[in-house]
C-alpha cells in the first residue's frame, strides 16, 4: 500500500502533470482558440509539479537530541528520554511532505526502566527498551521487529541510550 502510493505520487508530479501541462499548452498555443478549461489545466498541472517539485527537496534538519541542563534537572531520566524521543520523532513529522523518513504521525508506547549491562562499558550512559508506532506513507520506514496495519507501523521497538554530559558553570 505505501509503496503503491509513493509510486503513484512520484508518476503523477514527475511525468503525468509536467507532460499532460506541456500537451496542452501546446495545443493552446498551435490553435488561436484560448480555451478556459485547457488554461485552467495547464495552470493546475503546472502548480501541481511545481508543489511536488518543493516538496521532494531535502531539508537538511538538524534533530536536537539535547535537553538544557536547567530544564533537566528537576526530571527523572525516564522523563528526559521521553523529551528527546518526541523531539525526535517530531523533527521526522515536520519534514516536507513527500521527503523519503516523513512521518505523519507517531505514538510512543513503552519506554522501560533502565537496563542495566546492555554493553558493559564504563561511563554513565543509560539504556531504555522503547517501543513506538509510526504513521508513514513511503517506503523508508520498514516495519522491523513491528507490524504493519494501513499506514501505521505498530509496535517497533529498539534501545535508546541516554547519555550525560555534565557541564561546569563558572
Amino acid at each position: 500500500m505505501i509503496i503503491f502510493i509513493e509510486i503513484t505520487t512520484f508518476l503523477f508530479g514527475v511525468l503525468i502533470c509536467p507532460i499532460l501541462a506541456f500537451l496542452t499548452l501546446y495545443k493552446v498555443l498551435k490553435s488561436e482558440r484560448y480555451k478556459l478549461g485547457k488554461i485552467s489545466l495547464i495552470i493546475i498541472c503546472t502548480i501541481f509539479s511545481c508543489f511536488y517539485w518543493y516538496e521532494v527537496q531535502p531539508n537538511e534538519q538538524i534533530i536536537d537530541d539535547n535537553i538544557p541542563i536547567v530544564q533537566a534537572k528537576n526530571l527523572s531520566d525516564k522523563e528526559i528520554v521521553d523529551i528527546l524521543i518526541h523531539k525526535k520523532l517530531e523533527c521526522y513529522k515536520n519534514r516536507r511532505l513527500f521527503n523519503k523518513d516523513k512521518i505523519l504521525d507517531y505514538e510512543i508506547n513503552r519506554i522501560s526502566d533502565p537496563i542495566k549491562n546492555i554493553e558493559p562499558t564504563t561511563n554513565r550512559n543509560v539504556y531504555y527498551s522503547i517501543s513506538y508506532s509510526l504513521k508513514v506513507i513511503n517506503s523508508y520506514w520498514n516495519t522491523g521487529n513491528g507490524f504493519a496495519k494501513g499506514l501505521w507501523i505498530k509496535n517497533k521497538s529498539d534501545y535508546y541510550e541516554l547519555k550525560k554530559k555534565m557541564m561546569h558553570i563558572h
